[in-house]
């Protein structure tokens, strides 16, 4: 594996560690209202890149703690899916993890209740980051 022994991208000690950093920011953020996430998640500033992943980080624990509550005719839900596509083709490896957490999350969460339309924009996204 490429940079295994450097602790680059091949490391599981370097992404272990990256993502404890991620999860306490992410446990701090957690009571943030859905909104306020969106916010992060939409300022695109390269130098605010940290806190992206930490919100959705955040989001993914309210998703799994049942504080975050999707329904597929919720009005958040498109927004939401959208907003997280977007996190998707980052170049940072970290926004794109925690990215594809929160979506096997809500996968896991709403199963077959997941509209098609957003499952069709994460594939989307997944498939233009290959």
């Amino acid at each position: 594996r490429p940079g295994a022994a450097r602790g680059g991208w091949g490391s599981a000690v370097g992404a272990g560690a990256a993502e404890g950093a991620a999860s306490a920011a992410g446990e701090k953020l957690s009571w943030s209202t859905v909104t306020e996430l969106l916010a992060i998640l939409n300022n695109m500033d390269s130098d605010l890149w940290q806190r992206r992943a930490d919100a959705l980080v955040a989001l993914r624990l309210q998703l799994e703690r049942d504080t975050l509550q999707l329904a597929a005719g919720s009005p958040t839900l498109p927004k939401l899916a959208k907003t997280v596509a977007v996190q998707v083709s980052d170049l940072r490896s970290q926004i794109v993890v925690a990215a594809c957490a929160f979506i096997r999350a809500a996968a896991a969460k709403m199963g077959g209740a997941l509209p098609t339309s957003v499952v069709d924009m994460w594939l989307g996204a997944l498939l233009n980051n290959t």
